[in-house]
């Protein structure tokens, strides 16, 4: 009996620190989006096919990139990435937060891919680079081929979150 006891308040510590991290994240969250308000934040953009030519054709393609960024100490650190991918009826809206070293903490998709995933939106939690909370709103009566597992998922966010941050750093070295 003191074993189960144990177990559970070392549970409800381990959650009760979750959520506190959980917090401080969207307290990162809220303080990067009232940067971007007040224009405290270097932007850099990126937009392709940005009237959307040939909206009802089915090569139809757009994307864009809204890179935000700060300085500290001679270096440049990407704080909020918001990237949108459309291809025919298919989109993807993608938000990545990094803290102040350059970590991403926080990564939200809203997508309408019924045929690829079991979800219309996932919000990704880290902590010092590895999965801290996965919370995913699934969608009904879909049939998938192929459902990918979080940690596969979590793999292709971390080198999306790389790429956007060597995209960052190759566009101010070319201003």
């Amino acid at each position: 009996m003191a074993s189960l006891s144990f177990w559970a308040s070392y549970t409800l510590q381990a959650q009760t620190t979750v959520n506190t991290q959980v917090k401080q994240i969207n307290k990162v969250y809220q303080e990067v989006r009232n940067n971007i308000s007040r224009k405290k934040l270097g932007t850099s953009h990126f937009t392709f096919n940005l009237k959307r030519h040939n909206l009802h054709h089915s090569g139809y393609r757009h994307y864009s990139q809204k890179l935000y960024y700060n300085w500290q100490k001679e270096q440049v650190y990407l704080r909020l990435a918001l990237v949108r991918s459309e291809r025919g009826n298919v989109d993807y809206q993608k938000e990545f937060l990094f803290n102040q070293e350059g970590e991403l903490v926080y990564f939200q998709e809203k997508q309408n891919d019924e045929k690829k995933y079991p979800y219309r939106e996932v919000k990704v939690y880290f902590a010092q680079g590895k999965l801290l909370v996965w919370n995913q709103n699934q969608q009904n009566n879909l049939h998938h081929q192929r459902i990918q597992s979080p940690v596969e998922k979590v793999q292709l966010i971390m080198q999306e979150a790389k790429a956007l941050q060597a995209d960052l750093h190759k566009r101010i070295k070319e201003q």
